[in-house]
């Protein structure tokens, strides 16, 4: 979790040095939204539900192409948090377990 003055543009770039392949998730201001551009900064499949269980399922599987590990950076959340907080926190934690059950695969999120 990094603050509200954290420079995007070094983050993303750090982990590009890292070799990492970044996906980055702008925003949300409920579930739909939030559903949306995660589903968008992934490349979602077709079968992709709108809810969290799909979006849990598509970061199990979300790859990169040349096989590089996945840096998943999902910056602007605090709108998303003051305007609906349980989407807030569900997205979160599921953004923890995934990030946790994979070694490829890492979690920034932005809180601003």
């Amino acid at each position: 979790m990094l603050g509200r003055r954290a420079d995007l543009h070094a983050v993303i770039a750090q982990a590009q040095a890292a070799g990492r392949s970044v996906r980055l998730v702008v925003g949300g201001m409920d579930k739909q939204s939030v559903l949306t551009v995660f589903a968008d900064a992934i490349g979602a499949p077709d079968w992709f539900g709108n809810n969290y269980d799909a979006l849990t399922d598509a970061l199990r599987e979300v790859s990169d192409p040349d096989g590089r590990p996945i840096e998943i950076i999902w910056d602007g959340v605090a709108v998303l948090r003051s305007l609906d907080k349980p989407t807030y926190v569900a997205v979160r934690e599921l953004l923890r377990e995934v990030d946790e059950e994979r070694s490829d695969l890492t979690v920034t999120i932005v809180d601003r």
